[in-house]
């Protein structure tokens, strides 16, 4: 068999196991939720500041932004303290941050109807515990090993398979 051949069907495997992998489908699902909370806050805080909370549009604005500073400020805390505790898995961080946020939305519910410094910095605990393990899951997922940074012997073996066992290899 030619080396591409036995190349592309190794490739063609590794990525049928990526797709059957629960840790991919699950990142997926995490990103999508994520994302989506992320993304409403983002462009809903801005409204429900002037409507709700009767702020004017020009601090509606500004005050919205507690969430992605808070969101900045926590990405850079969470990836810090993930660095230092080299020994522990990331998601430890990015699970304990998402308990966090969960708190954090209650707090919010709480205290941001009763005056614009409590909203402000809710809103930045929200942004915080939100944007952290987003930031460090991502960036852990795009720097793991993938089946052919992991097994790059695969069509070697396959090759070396092939020509002992003619019989075991696909057309």
């Amino acid at each position: 068999l030619d080396v591409e051949v036995v190349a592309a069907i190794a490739d063609r495997i590794a990525r049928r196991e990526v797709l059957r992998s629960v840790t991919v489908w699950s990142s997926v699902a995490r990103s999508l939720c994520l994302t989506l909370v992320r993304y409403s806050l983002l462009f809903w805080l801005p409204y429900y500041l002037e409507q709700a909370l009767h702020y004017s549009k020009a601090h509606a604005g500004i005050f919205s932004t507690s969430f992605e500073v808070g969101g900045a400020v926590g990405t850079i805390a969470l990836g810090f303290l993930s660095d230092r505790a080299r020994h522990l898995p990331r998601s430890r961080f990015a699970a304990g941050s998402l308990v966090l946020l969960a708190f954090a939305f209650l707090l919010y519910s709480a205290v941001g109807k009763t005056g614009v410094v409590a909203n402000t910095l809710a809103m930045a605990l929200v942004g915080a515990a939100l944007f952290g393990p987003d930031a460090l899951l991502s960036g852990a997922a795009s720097s793991a090993p993938t089946p052919s940074k992991v097994d790059s012997a695969a069509p070697a073996r396959m090759r070396s398979q092939c020509q002992s066992t003619p019989s075991s290899c696909p057309a």
